[in-house]
């Protein structure tokens, strides 16, 4: 008799899938699965990302790289401030994202909720990323606007009703 198995840990999307393992099988197979799975890590284990990105504000003072792939998805919402900005956004964890230099040149603003913290040069304006946290610990929101591997026109861009929030 075939078993579901549910993956909740993971933030990489795994359907569930169905396959004919019993007992200790079972057991063998999750082992394995979990070597793959680990919260907050988008790449298999022994495996670098094979193009770790990097972004930056307009006039450069602010850089960062992103320890991942570039994004073929993103998202673009439809809140006053996203809006007014332009943002198309990708979510990655914390610990994927490296501030390389312009700490000191970094303002934030916060707004609704103040759950997140936007990000922006003090002396170009732009917000290059974003600061929040999600039920798996803290994220970076990364403004691909800034992102000059991403092409922006290739993505498949996610809709999200952020003004009905």
């Amino acid at each position: 008799m075939p078993c579901d198995i549910f993956v909740t840990e993971a933030t990489f999307a795994l359907p569930m899938f169905r396959y004919p393992y019993r007992g200790s099988e079972i057991d063998r197979l999750l082992d394995t699965l979990h070597e793959f799975i680990v919260p907050g890590r988008t790449t298999p284990p022994n495996k670098e990302p094979t193009m770790p990105y990097t972004g930056s504000c307009h006039c450069g003072a602010v850089t960062f790289t992103i320890a991942a792939d570039a994004p073929s998805e993103a998202m673009s919402c439809n809140c006053s401030h996203c809006s007014r900005k332009g943002l198309v956004l990708t979510f990655v964890p914390a610990g994927q994202f490296t501030l390389d230099s312009g700490a000191d040149k970094l303002t934030d603003y916060q707004f609704y909720k103040h759950k997140i913290t936007h990000r922006f040069c003090a002396i170009c304006g732009t917000q290059s990323f974003a600061e929040g946290k999600s039920p798996d610990g803290p994220i970076r929101a990364i403004n691909l606007r800034c992102v000059p591997e991403v092409d922006i026109d290739t993505l498949k861009i996610n809709r999200v009703d952020g003004a009905s929030f």
